[in-house]
């Protein structure tokens, strides 16, 4: 039994050679309630402890004989002032350093204050004997030069609240298996700089996309030598409710294998500045339930043949000129 304040002046130098088992209690009245077993030792601890000479260690239990034990109860308060070195090895040439944590428990760095109880706001109750919990009250700086690969397995929930910055020197593989769902409440802006931009989508149901703008919507698309657009579907409509402007400045060529059904429940005003060629292979009918009024400087024609059911007719002209002509009126 001891009991007293050690005080150690000068050069001071303490060697332990051998097993050591030490106990700490803060309160020396509930000491004895204080136990703890430790739940298994480290393989070669435990047979170090089985071949242990037990006529000079009697009635110890195998935690007492082997290894390096010490066992602490009660509330801990450590100051350090200077620089900490930590070195560590394995046991082996082959062995690799271990540390092992069992048991929940709650970290709490404070980085703002140096004083007070813990504070375990903001992790929704996730404290227990069973989860490591760990809150840090401040800024926070990292740096690591290396390979880090992260493997998690579980589901993760991540709330940031405040601005994100992500900078990105490299390479980016991404893979995803399941729904994504993205909310985004604010404004995007999207830069790509590149020499290529590729995105394959392969959906086995519908796919919908809904843009709503309140002011004006504008694509622009630049291309060094072509803009190629393939759509193979049975059926596409597109649906224009307000007026539409469009401005080629280069020669258009359009090709339609089937039949083009055009109905315009309005007038259709049309000007063209050149040539109009028109080569069809087939009959051309066309049915007018109002007159047919035009405005011409003149008319160069070969027809083959020329059927009319005319009820009337009546014309004006200053000079009419008829070579080698057939003329038989029937009526």
């Amino acid at each position: 039994w001891r009991e007293g304040v050690d005080f150690n002046y000068g050069l001071n130098a303490t060697y332990n050679f051998g097993q050591q088992y030490v106990e700490n209690h803060a309160d020396e009245l509930t000491a004895d309630a204080e136990v703890f077993a430790i739940p298994g030792l480290d393989s070669a601890d435990s047979s170090a402890a089985g071949s242990a000479d037990d006529a000079l260690q009697a009635g110890l239990a195998d935690e007492q004989k082997a290894g390096l034990v010490s066992k602490s109860f009660g509330n801990q308060y450590i100051y350090d002032q200077g620089i900490t070195r930590t070195w560590a090895k394995g046991p082996g040439a082959c062995i690799e350093h271990v540390t092992l944590n069992f048991g929940g428990r709650y970290i709490e760095n404070q980085l703002t204050k140096d004083s007070g109880d813990q504070d375990t706001s903001g992790l929704n109750g996730l404290v227990s004997d069973t989860t490591l919990a760990i809150k840090t009250v401040g800024d926070e700086a990292r740096y690591n030069e290396g390979v880090i690969d992260i493997h998690h397995e579980g589901d993760m929930k991540h709330i940031q609240t405040g601005a994100h910055t992500s900078e990105i020197t490299g390479d980016v593989t991404e893979t995803i298996t399941g729904n994504v769902t993205k909310d985004v409440t604010g404004d995007v802006t999207q830069t790509i700089t590149g020499g290529k931009y590729e995105v394959n989508q392969t959906l086995s149901g519908d796919s919908n996309q809904i843009i709503m703008a309140g002011g004006k919507m504008s694509i622009q698309a630049t291309a060094g030598t072509e803009i190629s657009s393939i759509e193979i579907t049975p059926s596409k409509k597109s649906t224009i409710s307000g007026n539409e402007d469009w401005i080629k400045t280069a020669m258009k060529s359009e090709m339609v294998v089937g039949m083009v059904n055009e109905n315009f429940i309005g007038g259709k005003f049309s000007t063209i500045g050149g040539l109009i060629t028109e080569n069809a292979l087939g009959a051309k009918v066309s049915t007018h339930s109002g007159p047919i009024m035009e405005n011409k400087q003149g008319q160069i024609g070969k027809n083959q043949l020329s059927i009319q059911d005319i009820k009337s007719v009546c014309m004006d002209k200053s000079m009419t000129k008829i070579q080698k002509a057939s003329l038989i009126l029937i009526g």
